[in-house]
């Protein structure tokens, strides 16, 4: 009988280890120190928002890559904030209410980021919806037309802006750049999948990314052989 108790007793034991245990390991340390922090995740990212550092509240967003345990630099925060909320409804990120001025002021705003996921990186930009990017054929083989379509008039000033369109590879290294430029009207750029120095890329999975000031977008595309 006192054999059968042990018995259960180490099957208990082992069974607790089993379900409770957790093996910490050391992984890439997060690029910005900060406290009063928000944490969200969207797939295999880690969002790391605003929070506050020895000079105060901050507006930087980080994003962690779980599986390739790197962490790359997003859009900020329209202002900087801590102790905050912070959740996600299909894929938008929103960060609410919080404490502004270090302990100075609260605010009840509520800012909504759109998360734009790719292998290459992902993207939180805090800004009203300014483009749309298309990319056709996708698929492609020879040649594809990368189109640009600004959300706004001609009148709404937005179009002195100037944007950056590139083509990245699948691990973020910028292959060719295609234009800086202000799309103040739709805008066809042809991209034949060669890179800077005109020669032909590997097949595989490729991110067109627009980008300039608080505002980025990234479409994949498939180059196939």
């Amino acid at each position: 009988m006192n054999k059968r108790i042990v018995m259960i007793f180490l099957l208990s034991c082992l069974s607790s280890s089993m379900l409770f245990g957790i093996n910490w390991q050391t992984k890439a340390a997060m690029p910005t120190p900060r406290s009063f922090l928000g944490v969200a995740t969207v797939g295999e990212k880690v969002y790391v928002v605003g929070g506050e550092d020895t000079n105060g509240e901050i507006d930087s967003l980080e994003v962690y890559d779980a599986t390739a345990d790197t962490w790359i630099s997003s859009t900020s925060l329209p202002a900087a904030v801590s102790t905050f909320g912070i959740g996600v409804v299909g894929g938008k990120l929103y960060v609410i209410g919080g404490q502004t001025l270090f302990h100075s002021g609260w605010t009840a705003v509520n800012e909504e980021g759109t998360v734009v996921v790719g292998a290459a990186e992902t993207d939180c930009c805090f800004s009203n919806e300014t483009f749309k990017l298309m990319v056709q054929p996708n698929p492609f083989q020879n040649r594809t037309e990368i189109k640009i379509q600004p959300f706004y008039n001609l009148g709404d000033g937005v179009q002195t802006s100037t944007f950056k369109l590139e083509i990245l590879s699948s691990n973020g290294r910028t292959v060719k750049r295609l234009t800086d430029a202000c799309f103040s009207e739709k805008t066809i750029i042809p991209w034949d999948g060669t890179d800077e120095k005109g020669r032909s890329v590997p097949a595989g999975v490729y991110f067109v990314r627009i980008s300039g000031e608080n505002y980025r977008l990234t479409e994949k595309v498939v180059l196939i052989r």
